[in-house]
């Protein structure tokens, strides 16, 4: 019963992952309109970033170091304490589980050799 159910949850995310128009289909369906200097101005405003420092020369902060006053207060929130707990709850479950496989062995052992 429980593989008919994981399949079946699976087949529904995958059907539910590819509905709605591919980006050729949306591209085909929002036609360009071009201003009287040629560009295009349908398209999203891609000059806007959060994540991108608030400075006028963004070169400046390239580097392997942050540099001071490089950051965005768009960086950590709750996404990445939830990312952090998330990959930590993970790796303590990898951690009992090995513990627990390791103990599980020992017993065995010590017990077919009489310790």
């Amino acid at each position: 019963m429980l593989p008919v159910v994981l399949a079946a949850v699976l087949a529904a995310g995958l059907i539910g992952a590819c509905g709605g128009d591919n980006p050729y289909q949306s591209a085909q369906t929002g036609a360009a309109s071009p201003d009287t200097n040629g560009s295009d101005t349908t398209g999203p405003d891609t000059t806007i970033n959060d994540f991108l420092p608030q400075r006028e020369n963004v070169s400046d902060c390239i580097g392997a170091v942050e540099r001071p006053n490089c950051g965005s207060t768009a960086k950590g929130g709750w996404q990445m304490y939830l990312t952090f707990g998330v990959l930590i709850a993970g790796m303590s479950f990898i951690g009992w589980r090995v513990v627990r496989s390791v103990r599980a062995r020992d017993a065995a052992v010590n017990q077919t050799t009489g310790e």
